[in-house]
């Protein structure tokens, strides 16, 4: 491979993690209090867990690692 491609592959999206997708799905109004809620620093399982209630299918690990991964990196 040249220096070229391997570049190339470094500036490929990064797949969305499955919080995200999941997020995506979400209504406007949900994505907006989903988003409030990280940001005013409601408990991150509190929220996984109505979030489980609502169709999300990670573990709490998957969705603390959106926390710091996605939604830090979007703030």
């Amino acid at each position: 491979m040249s220096l070229s491609d391997e570049l190339a592959e470094l500036r490929k999206p990064v797949p969305k993690c499955g919080v995200c997708r999941w997020r995506d799905e979400l209504s406007e109004a949900d994505r907006a209090e989903f988003d409030a809620c990280l940001d005013d620093g409601v408990p991150a399982a509190a929220v996984h867990r109505v979030c489980k209630q609502n169709g999300l299918d990670r573990n709490e690990s998957s969705f603390r690692k959106h926390i710091r991964e996605c939604h830090k990196a979007k703030s």
